[in-house]
């Protein structure tokens, strides 16, 4: 995984500086440059997302809508092809 091998890359960085193979401006650099950008939210960590278990007040409170509201396609105004 992407996330792994930042964490991997940051742990050799580390070690390098304690051995001495580069200096602290480099380890700055380095560290700074090979951090990920996206904070870590691992999708083994959460439940799996269903509309169809979240209670109705849940739903209006988390999406300012009611469950069931997207169920019909014709509130979404899709054509009639995309409704199934």
């Amino acid at each position: 995984m992407i996330q792994n091998s930042f964490e991997n890359l940051q742990e050799a960085l580390l070690l390098s500086l304690e051995e001495k193979l580069i200096d602290d401006k480099e380890f700055a650099v380095l560290y700074e440059e090979f951090t990920p950008q996206n904070l870590l939210f691992r999708h083994w960590d959460y439940q799996k997302f269903s509309l169809e278990n979240k209670d109705p007040a849940e739903c209006k409170v988390d999406f300012r809508f009611a469950c069931g509201c997207f169920t019909d396609a014709g509130y979404l105004h899709m054509s009639e092809w995309y409704r199934l």
